[in-house]
């Protein structure tokens, strides 16, 4: 399973079905009433950072529009997180599987690159969208600033040690 996720042409298929198959388990336990935070909560979580250096363009600019314009007309009002989590995840399932999108010969900025992700970097981009339609944000800096605060401790850039590596 690895050598296909890792092979040169394949998609981020396999992500994709670890998050189909979180919301078939879901989708067989009892509903569970919604917990709704007090307004701020989302602001508290992370400071994040009023300087973000986002590398980026403007085709991502205009992806990540077209995908939360698209959900934003596509799902139901209420929906769950992890039904919107999978239904964000569904707009990029042909994306191609690249390693090594984040790095740039530059300082380190916030990379966001929607048209070709790896593994993780799908999983911050889809949680990133999520949080942000939960709480009503649309805007790309929205996007940026709640992918900032995902990727990196404190959503402040402070080069690559600053990064949250999940596997270490």
């Amino acid at each position: 399973m690895i050598a296909f996720i890792h092979h040169k042409t394949g998609t981020l298929i396999f992500t994709s079905l670890l998050l189909l198959i979180f919301a078939a388990c879901q989708a067989g336990q009892p509903p569970q009433e919604e917990k709704h935070l007090p307004e701020d909560a989302y602001l508290r979580w992370c400071p994040g950072n009023e300087n973000l250096p986002i590398f980026t363009t403007e085709g991502d600019i205009f992806l990540f529009e077209e995908t939360v314009t698209d959900i934003t007309y596509d799902v139901e009002p209420g929906i769950s997180t992890p039904d919107l989590l999978i239904a964000i995840a569904r707009k990029f399932i042909q994306t191609p599987y690249v390693a090594h999108t984040l790095e740039t010969e530059e300082e380190e900025h916030l990379v966001v690159n929607l048209r070709e992700m790896d593994c993780t970097t799908f999983v911050e981009y889809m949680l990133s969208m999520t949080l942000i339609i939960q709480y009503g944000d649309s805007t790309f800096w929205d996007f940026a600033q709640t992918l900032g605060c995902i990727r990196y401790r404190d959503g402040v850039i402070d080069q690559y040690p600053s990064r949250l590596h999940y596997c270490s």
